[in-house]
């Protein structure tokens, strides 16, 4: 399966007839049509704003992580800079607001990911037990 690389959405087209909407895409994959219904009369349609609409994808590469099963929001593919991904993040997630800058220059930023440290294989200088002797002590406070 090959992978998707920055999906750009373009938008939407009508048909002639007016009863078809193509959400088109620089992928034809993620591209679909809205068809709407003859039976309905216009006046009792009621179209969801697009701002509300967010279609998760699912790529090879997140076998295995916690995104295998939930995927990536194409609105966050979407974003490509920090201002971008502060947005993105106030809008779309209750992260609070000290977190979002921190998050945004991670995602998006110009500094390299933080790498995960491995454990030192070194042993550590163990205290010995404590011994126990058995005997009669005399204890002297002065």
């Amino acid at each position: 399966m090959e992978i998707i690389k920055d999906p750009i959405f373009y938008g939407f087209t009508e048909s002639e007839s007016g009863n078809v909407l193509l959400g088109s895409c620089s992928d034809p994959r993620l591209e679909y049509e809205i068809i709407k219904d003859p039976t309905k009369e216009e006046e009792n349609v009621e179209w969801l704003d697009m701002d509300r609409v967010d279609y998760h994808m699912s790529f090879d590469a997140y076998k295995g992580t916690d995104l295998e099963d939930k995927g990536v929001p194409l609105s966050f593919l979407d974003v490509k800079t920090v201002a971008g991904g502060m947005e993105w993040y106030s809008k779309h997630t209750q992260m609070p607001d000290c977190m979002i800058p921190f998050l945004a220059e991670y995602h998006w930023g110009d500094t390299e990911k933080p790498t995960v440290l491995k454990a030192s294989t070194k042993k550590k200088n163990h205290i010995p037990p404590l011994s126990v002797k058995h005997g009669v002590f005399k204890v002297a406070f002065d």
